[in-house]
């Protein structure tokens, strides 16, 4: 019982790592031989106890492997843990709708390591204007390696792309739900990425 307790609460505050496989960025897919290299810090806390906070940072690598398809690899660090991950990401409708495919492994300092996959949907309702507005919808389970446990939440989160030639800049918000079903357990994300895009 005392297991369990430790993987519930640490879990809560390790959703954020390599959480940029999938946020912090738009629908927009990179095109064929571009890439994009990208800084994230995060802050996440739970809103029944605002003091328990995990601060992230995490790199993500991103490339397109053609016009419609990028493929991105990551890692990430918190105070509690690692992550590491790769993700797939695929547009739906040029510019505005694509779905992301993030696969990543996370261990904590209590050992607790397992698997999360989290398919998403990103939707930038407005990809013609400077600063682009973006939303991302995102399921996540994950898969506990050395105990009886899954778990599963939801994540909805939003941000605004800004940028200067190569740098762009992605300050966003989330809230996720930690436990589909349930109003227990939520928490609130904060955070900032910074990508230098390399595109032809």
């Amino acid at each position: 019982m005392k297991k369990i307790f430790y993987i519930t609460t640490i879990s809560f505050l390790m959703q954020s790592c390599v959480s940029s496989l999938s946020q912090y960025q738009t629908a927009k897919t990179l095109g064929q031989g571009n890439n994009s290299s990208t800084l994230v810090f995060q802050n996440t806390s739970e809103a029944q106890s605002a003091p328990n906070n995990e601060t992230m940072i995490a790199y993500v690598y991103s490339r397109g492997i053609n016009d419609k398809t990028d493929l991105a690899l990551g890692f990430g660090a918190a105070r509690r843990g690692i992550g590491v991950g790769t993700s797939f990401k695929r547009a739906i409708i040029e510019d505005r709708l694509s779905f992301n495919l993030p696969l990543v492994y996370k261990e904590t300092i209590y050992d607790l390591a397992r698997f999360e996959v989290s398919p998403s949907l990103l939707f930038t309702y407005n990809p013609e204007k400077r600063i682009k507005n973006t939303l991302n919808f995102q399921l996540i389970f994950e898969k506990y390696l050395d105990a009886d446990l899954t778990e599963s939440s939801f994540c909805l989160s939003h941000n605004w792309e800004f940028n200067k030639n190569k740098f762009y800049f992605y300050p966003e918000i989330g809230l996720q739900n930690y436990g589909i079903g349930t109003t227990n357990n939520i928490l609130i994300k904060f955070g900032l990425g910074f990508s230098y895009k390399s595109i032809n």
